[in-house]
């Protein structure tokens, strides 16, 4: 299934594209969009945990 998020990405891509070059065009950067914005999401859960995991335990 399609997540929420990336459908309205679609979306708004869509209907901006057809007014700025194409339809695909749009689709095809507002996926671009998202798929950057959820691999920084990702990098920074990384360094989250990173940074938890360096950090010393209480005794």
């Amino acid at each position: 299934m399609i997540p929420e998020q990336l459908f309205r990405f679609v979306l708004v891509g869509g209907v901006v594209g057809v007014f700025f070059g194409g339809f695909w065009q749009g689709v095809g950067a507002m996926a671009l969009v998202w798929i950057g914005k959820r691999f920084d999401e990702y990098v920074k859960s990384q360094e989250q945990q990173k940074a938890a995991a360096a950090l010393p335990e209480d005794e």
